[in-house]
């Protein structure tokens, strides 16, 4: 008995009989890149206004003033500069004056002053100055002593007065006073403000 063939399924790329055309190995063209987008179209109007904005700008910054920090001053130490005299419109100011005063008188007048402590030195010399205001003129005169004249000069000859070491002190006070001690060395005869306090004090303080 004849067996009957079954036809066979065709291979793969065989098509009755003949080979298809295989697939190209090579790599396929790459897609053509999507074109750049255009920039969007920007009116007249619209870059002008933008040019405007721009110097706007620039002109506010122009014209904000620049504030710039002050630097301090570097502290420096030293000395704590004077304060002025006070001025009062009852006194109109202080006034400075310096007394040569003989070293034992001044002294008795600190001992003095030591058991007062609230009596200040300016305050105990214009004390005294009050105190023997009637007598300024007797003390002076005791303190110059005779003088000695002919018949065409009254003065010749002047006593010496000794009054042995001398120191200088200096105070400040109201210029209304000093204007009273200058008036109180005219009335005495006194030559010199150092002349009418040195013969006070010796009165006060029983140095004379």
């Amino acid at each position: 008995m004849s067996e009957e063939r079954v036809p066979m399924k065709p291979a793969l790329g065989l098509v009755r009989d003949r080979v298809s055309t295989l697939p190209s190995r090579k790599p396929a063209a790459p897609a053509a890149s999507a074109a750049p987008q255009a920039k969007p179209a920007v009116s007249v109007e619209e870059a002008r206004a933008a040019e405007r904005a721009k110097e706007e700008a620039f002109a506010k910054t122009v014209a904000e003033p620049t504030v710039t920090a002050t630097p301090e001053e570097p502290k420096t130490k030293g000395k704590a500069k004077a304060r002025p005299a006070k001025v009062s419109e009852s006194t109109g100011g202080t006034k400075r004056t310096t007394l040569s005063l003989p070293q034992n008188l001044v002294d008795l007048m600190t001992e003095r002053r030591e058991s007062s402590p609230k009596v200040g030195q300016v305050q105990f010399i214009l004390n005294a100055l009050a105190q023997t205001a009637p007598r300024h003129k007797e003390l002076v005169a005791a303190e110059n002593g005779a003088s000695v004249g002919n018949e065409l000069f009254p003065v010749t000859t002047a006593p010496r007065v000794n009054v042995g070491k001398l120191t200088t002190i200096s105070f400040d006070t109201a210029e209304e006073n000093m204007k009273v001690v200058d008036t109180l060395v005219a009335d005495s005869g006194a030559v010199s403000r150092s002349q009418l306090v040195r013969v006070v004090l010796g009165e006060v303080l029983g140095a004379s």
